[in-house]
């Protein structure tokens, strides 16, 4: 347990701001006060905190430029024209990337590592959840081509989809 020299709470490690210049590399405060300090000093000095986020910004896409180019073998710039082909959006749901909190994630394959497109976080969930089998994919189209999802909430679209349910109802 480590205290708080801020709030004078007992806090955990994980509950405990980090700190490299400190030799245990955890600050004296915790990240809830850390928070609220920074927060407060932000509302306090509007001007300066504009500045500081504006500096702030090279950094980070530096950053975001090595974890892309690192893990997928893109860059920034790669990225963007991605995001662009695809509309903006993801490649599976459709949904705007400008709708969502954060930012899309990069679909590629697991075994040669080539990357497919970019992905809302949902998709990419379910394409984890299938374990990038194609085949899972297709039984699950069908499980929800024929009805089983509930006909109450999603209503059949076309003649062939109220077919299709009439055919082998499930709920």
């Amino acid at each position: 347990m480590h205290k708080c020299t801020k709030c004078k709470k007992d806090k955990t490690k994980e509950e405990m701001s980090k700190d490299s210049s400190r030799r245990s590399g955890i600050s004296s405060w915790c990240k809830e006060c850390r928070v609220i300090s920074s927060r407060k000093w932000s509302k306090n000095n509007p001007e300066k905190a504009r500045i500081s986020k504006e500096k702030s910004k090279p950094s980070y896409l530096k950053q975001r430029n090595s974890m892309l180019k690192h893990r997928y073998g893109i860059d920034l710039d790669e990225f963007e024209r991605m995001k662009e082909d695809q509309n903006n959006s993801c490649g599976i749901c459709g949904k705007s990337f400008d709708d969502m909190t954060y930012h899309p994630h990069v679909d590629h394959c697991h075994e040669s590592s080539k990357v497919r497109g970019l992905l809302c976080s949902p998709c990419n969930h379910y394409i984890g959840c299938i374990k990038d089998d194609p085949q899972v994919g297709y039984r699950l189209a069908g499980y929800l081509a024929v009805g089983a999802i509930c006909k109450e909430c999603h209503k059949a679209k076309t003649a062939d989809e109220r077919e299709l349910r009439k055919a082998k109802p499930r709920c």
